[in-house]
C-alpha cells in the first residue's frame, strides 16, 4: 500500500523504510548515513588507488631488478634481435655507472691534510657533487631499460628461448628388468 510522503509529518523520526510510488517500490535512507557511507567509499577508493600505484611502483622495480640481473648474465642466454639495441645501451650505461662509482671511490680515498688538503676537498666535493648527479641520470636511464629487458625475456623465456646451463646426466641403474614370459 502506497504512503502519501506529503500525509507524514515533517519531524517524524518514524519513515517507513519502503516505501510504495507508481514507479515501483522506493528504500528511504537516512541522508546523514548515505553521506558517511559515501565518504567511506571514497576513501577505500582512494586507499585502493594509493595501493595500486605503490604496487605498480613495486612491480617496476622488480622487473628492473630482473633486467639488471639478466645483463649481469648474458652468458646464459642468447640475444634477441629485437632486443639487441637495448641490451647494447644497457651495457653502455651500466660501464658508465661503474665508472662513476670508481670515480667517486677515489675521490673520497684521497687524503686531505693541511691547507692544500682543503682545496683539495672542496675541489672533490665539487666533483663529487657532479658526479652523483651524473649517477643518478644514468640511474634513471637504466632502470627502464632494464625493466623492459626483464618484461621483454620473461615473455620470450615462456616460448623456450631461454638457453639453460647443462647438467651432466646422472648414472642409472641397472635394475635387471625381466619381462614376463
Amino acid at each position: 500500500m502506497p504512503v502519501d510522503l506529503a500525509s507524514l509529518p515533517a519531524n517524524t523520526n518514524d519513515a517507513p523504510g519502503v516505501v510504495g510510488t507508481d514507479g515501483g517500490q522506493v528504500t528511504l535512507l537516512d541522508l546523514s548515513a548515505l553521506r558517511t557511507r559515501a565518504e567511506a567509499l571514497v576513501q577505500e577508493a582512494d586507499k585502493a588507488t594509493q595501493d595500486a600505484k605503490s604496487m605498480g611502483v613495486l612491480a617496476a622495480d622488480l622487473w628492473a631488478q630482473v633486467g639488471k640481473t639478466l645483463i649481469s648474465r648474458r652468458v646464459d642466454w642468447s640475444d634477441s634481435p629485437e632486443l639487441a639495441k637495448t641490451i647494447q645501451q644497457a651495457i653502455s650505461l651500466s660501464e658508465k655507472l661503474a665508472a662513476d662509482d670508481s670515480q667517486l671511490e677515489s675521490i673520497h680515498s684521497r687524503e686531505h691534510s693541511g691547507f692544500g688538503g682543503l682545496a683539495s676537498k672542496l675541489g672533490g666535493w665539487n666533483e663529487s657533487r657532479k658526479i652523483s648527479g651524473d649517477r643518478v641520470s644514468l640511474q634513471s636511464q637504466l632502470r627502464p631499460l632494464w625493466a623492459q629487458i626483464g618484461r621483454f625475456k620473461s615473455k620470450s623465456s615462456n616460448s623456450r628461448q631461454y638457453r639453460y646451463p647443462r647438467r651432466r646426466a646422472r648414472p642409472t641403474r641397472n635394475l635387471n628388468v625381466v619381462p614376463n614370459q
